[in-house]
């Protein structure tokens, strides 16, 4: 299983960025710190080989990185932002790429990105270390490794750790969107109710298809096999969403800047 969770990786770029300033690239150091978990996504299972080298930051994730900042910024970003909720819609509408423009425009960026994505791998290998079984200091520090009893059931203290630093990791990245809204941004509607409607559904339908046919190949569902069900899902929705921006963006064309 993906622990601690993938989307929580980017609780501990937070303080980084607020650190490094202008010699960090945000987009880098959140990408960078799930980007050792991007193997697990491609094979559509929570097994791999590499993502969690550093051979493997150097020729899967750095460029796998780039991809990804590209796809967010240019294709899904800004539709992704319009489509949120009310209020969420306007809090962050000032982040869309028509407004705040992000682009790597000279070699100085470049070397930005590449080194704030690699800090960004680097934070998710340590924080791994304490919270695997194969991590590092959990096979360093025996405390890691004691028993904590929960009704009769033992569990060991890395495994507490990995559940613990998700929800931890979950509530720094909510609080910290919150502090970031536009708190003087107008409530107004620039997508209507059925577009925001549509632009779920297919991302979702996506999600669950891919599920499905997931189920239809395993053919019994098991406990042991849920962290191959939340990748393959994941994967359907991130594709689906992809998809849909494409075609409301290049092919419908839907004004919005």
């Amino acid at each position: 299983m993906i622990m601690p969770f993938t989307f929580s990786h980017p609780s501990i770029t937070i303080p980084i960025k607020k650190k490094l300033g202008k010699y960090a690239d945000f987009t880098a150091l959140i990408i960078g710190s799930m980007a050792p978990d991007f193997e697990y996504f491609l094979r559509f299972k929570p097994v791999g080989f590499i993502g969690h080298t550093v051979l493997g930051f150097l020729y899967f994730n750095l460029p796998l990185c780039f991809i990804i900042a590209y796809i967010y910024h240019y294709i899904v970003k800004d539709l992704f932002i319009l489509c949120l909720p009310k209020p969420l819609d306007s809090w962050y509408e000032y982040l869309m790429q028509s407004r705040s423009k992000w682009e790597l425009k000279d070699i100085k960026r470049i070397i930005i990105f590449i080194y704030s994505a690699f800090i960004g791998m680097f934070s998710h290998v340590f924080w791994d270390a304490f919270t695997h079984k194969s991590g590092y200091f959990v096979n360093g520090l025996s405390l890691l490794t004691d028993n904590f009893v929960i009704r009769n059931y033992k569990v060991p203290i890395y495994k507490l750790m990995q559940h613990g630093s998700t929800m931890i990791g979950f509530i720094i990245i909510l609080f910290y969107l919150y502090l970031i809204r536009d708190k003087k941004a107008l409530r107004k509607n620039r997508f209507s109710y059925k577009l925001k409607f549509i632009y779920y559904i297919c991302f979702l339908s996506s999600g669950i298809i891919m599920l499905f046919y997931r189920f239809h190949n395993i053919e019994i569902l098991k406990y042991n096999y849920l962290g191959i069900y939340l990748v393959t899902f994941i994967n359907g929705c991130a594709i689906g969403m992809v998809i849909v921006s494409i075609i409301l963006k290049y092919i419908m064309k839907i004004e919005y800047h």
